[in-house]
């Protein structure tokens, strides 16, 4: 089997059905100018089979020195899902997924940021348009009590305020210097 995509040829050497995994294991051979990378052949792999990119595993692009043929071993899964169960994570894909939950994070918390204020913003409206349907209502009763507060009242002494009292004065320098001379 020969397949040709992009100056890319592809020959099947062996392909075997697992039946503990559920999975194909292939090794192929790619004739290429210069050395496959994963992602290429993962492409070449996904139309040959008709399977989701997701669902298959390269292990490794391998070259002998001077040769224009390199082979390829990689597994294919009937699913994203059971690739996932199946295959052992490296450290690499363990982090690119950490950093891509991350940032999935932060741009949710952003929208919800942004959600947040806008409906605050929306609230706020709400409030303003409240308080100036209130404000001629107000208005009209804060007028009746400033007439009362107009009326004069007699305070008693003990109404006085602090500034009202007579303060203490020290004597200054000045007058120090004139009581001596």
């Amino acid at each position: 089997m020969q397949l040709r995509q992009d100056k890319m040829e592809l020959k099947i050497l062996n392909e075997t059905k697992n039946e503990l995994f559920p999975r194909t294991e292939v090794k192929a051979e790619v004739a290429e100018e210069v050395v496959p990378t994963k992602e290429a052949v993962l492409e070449v792999l996904a139309a040959k089979y008709k399977v989701d990119k997701e669902a298959i595993k390269v292990i490794d692009v391998k070259g002998q020195f001077g040769l224009k043929v390199f082979e390829v071993n990689a597994h294919i899964y009937t699913s994203p899902e059971e690739k996932d169960r199946i295959e052992v994570k490296t450290k690499q894909e363990k982090e690119a997924e950490k950093k891509a939950k991350e940032e999935a994070d932060k741009a949710a918390a952003e929208a919800k940021a942004t959600e947040d204020a806008a409906k605050a913003e929306e609230e706020a409206k709400k409030a303003e348009e409240a308080k100036a349907a209130e404000a001629p209502a107000e208005e009209k009763k804060e007028e009746a009590p400033k007439a009362e507060e107009a009326e004069p009242t007699a305070t008693t002494p003990s109404e006085t305020t602090p500034e009202d009292e007579p303060k203490e004065t020290t004597p200054t320098e000045e007058a120090k210097e004139e009581a001596k001379a």
